[in-house]
């Protein structure tokens, strides 16, 4: 670890009698075995602390790598997030402290993760990662045939095709409607983003299932 680590002194103490050896799975060993958030802020996008100044003489308090680092961490996995276009596809409301907590929902986890059925769990998170259908390269997007992934769902209509239409009802598609009216969304988002946004489990269980049984009959 670089010696001008803040955590240098935290993990491995100047004092001999109070240096012991970190377990590989605790979590301070993975800190230091990684590269260090600190030395490395401009590759990570760790801002700096802010200016803080003193009541009285007005004139600027030096500032340490530990000021405000937690809120910094938290600014800086917004900002991650942020950048990438899944994120992008999950909606405030569908995050698990979506109420009264504006700055930190983008961070918080997407109730999908805790879904009961453990099949439609997987289901549900590999569609958040963008990896469902792309992993076979005979999984083909049943209107245009080309190898399919998340785009086809919108650009290629499949919810029009009568096996899927049927399973989604009014409000589903009003909810759709409302999201992108309402949100600054990606060009790729669609009616199982929406789903599972609203907590339609169930729906979006039936209309993946129908995506798998074609893909399975058309191997």
């Amino acid at each position: 670890m670089n010696p001008n680590n803040p955590l240098m002194y935290a993990l491995f103490p100047t004092n001999h009698h109070q240096k012991k050896s970190l377990s590989k799975k605790s979590f301070a060993y993975k800190v230091v075995c990684s590269e260090s958030i600190f030395s490395y802020s401009n590759k990570y996008g760790l801002p700096p602390p802010e200016k803080k100044f003193n009541k009285e003489t007005h004139e600027e308090i030096p500032s340490t790598p530990l000021d405000d680092l937690e809120k910094r961490i938290k600014i800086m996995i917004s900002n991650k997030f942020r950048e990438g276009i899944m994120g992008k596809c999950i909606l405030p409301s569908a995050r698990v402290n979506a109420e009264g907590i504006s700055d930190n929902y983008i961070t918080s986890t997407d109730r999908c993760v805790f879904i009961k059925d453990n099949t439609l769990r997987k289901r549900a998170i590999a569609w958040r990662l963008n990896s469902v259908g792309i992993n076979h390269k005979k999984n083909r997007c049943p209107v245009c045939k080309e190898p399919f992934n998340r785009r086809h769902i919108k650009f290629c209509d499949i919810a029009s095709i009568p096996t899927f239409e049927k399973i989604l009802n009014t409000k589903d598609l009003q909810q759709y409607r409302f999201d992108l009216q309402r949100n600054e969304l990606p060009d790729n988002y669609n009616i199982l983003d929406s789903l599972l946004n609203h907590k339609r489990y169930k729906t979006f269980s039936r209309f993946m299932q129908e995506l798998y049984t074609y893909w399975e009959l058309n191997k």
